[in-house]
Formats: structure tokens, sequence, C-alpha cells
């Protein structure tokens, strides 16, 4: 049986995948990808937690996109994972399933809000690759998470977000950076 086409509009660039498994009955969804940019809720890395006013801006920006499945990415801490969350609530904006990964970043995180039931997660948050003989962790991780829309369809999104573009003596970032991928 071949998959039938899903309508899926596309909001914003993501790095994610979507494995699309056969459905039965089709119903439209959006998928969508936000980089927070550092929303954090203590200070980390020379930057001050987000204004009451960049929040409420990011919020604004989510509202337009109306993703039923967001991928976000530069997430600080849990806690401020659920600011969002019942953040947004209060905007008319529900997402009542989320999903977070911890990695070797202590600061910054990858997560999934989703308006449907997230059916289970793989966190790929100890990987590791080999670069000029030398073994590095990725940064921040990758989430798998598998997305129920109905009791017959679900499908699979790839969160990541790669390292930043900031240098580092370690390595060279760009090729860091192609490693993660």
């Amino acid at each position: 049986m071949s998959p039938r086409v899903i309508a899926i509009r596309c909001i914003t660039a993501f790095t994610f995948l979507l494995f699309l498994r056969p459905v039965q009955a089709a119903e439209t969804f959006t998928v969508g990808a936000y980089n927070l940019e550092m929303y954090i809720d203590n200070v980390a890395m020379h930057h001050e937690p987000k204004s009451e006013e960049s929040r409420a801006k990011v919020r604004e920006s989510i509202k337009a996109m109306a993703a039923d499945v967001l991928a976000v990415e530069e997430m600080g801490s849990t806690n401020a994972l659920a600011e969002l969350q019942s953040s947004l609530r209060k905007d008319g904006v529900d997402y009542p399933y989320s999903a977070y990964v911890s990695a070797y970043d202590t600061n910054l995180h990858v997560a999934v809000l989703s308006r449907f039931p997230i059916r289970s997660q793989k966190l790929h948050n100890e990987d590791k690759y080999l670069l000029h003989g030398r073994r590095f962790k990725v940064t921040r991780g990758f989430g798998e998470f598998e997305i129920e829309v109905n009791p017959n369809y679900r499908f699979t999104v790839l969160a990541a977000h790669l390292k930043s573009k900031r240098l580092m003596a370690e390595a060279d970032e760009s090729e860091m950076r192609e490693q993660e991928a």
C-alpha cells in the first residue's frame, strides 16, 4: 500500500524530517520550526533572559504560524518551556503536549510543542562523532518524536539544532556542524 498524500504547510525553514506512514483517514495539519534565539530564564553565556516585550513577540510569531506541531530551538530550561506553554495558552494558543531534549549544552535545548499527543520519544543526547582523531559530543542533541494526529495516523519529527557558528579553539565549527548533521 502506498502512502496517501497529507497536506503539510511548512511555515519556516526547519531542521527536522517527517517520516510519513500509510494513512487511512487523511487530515490537514501544520508543522513548523522556530529558533527562539535564547529563550532563557537565567543569565547564560553573557545573555540576559528575554524581556517581557520580546517574549510577547515570540508568542505573537508562534500564534501567526498556527502550527499544530512546532519544533523550537534555543529553548532554555524546562521552566522556560513551561512558561512559554503557559503564556501561549493565556494568549489562546494551546499546546497541551511538549517534549524536551537536554544534552551537552546546558543552556540551549531543543523542544517540541504539539496539539496532538506525543506517543513516543527517542532522545539522541549522548551521540558523539569523530573529527580529526578527536571525539566530540553532539552539542544540543536531537529529538525523535512520534506524533499521533488521529488513531489512524502517526508521523515522526526529528528535531535538531546544530552547533552554533561561534568559533571554537577545539575545531572548525563548520566541520563540527557537518559531523553533527
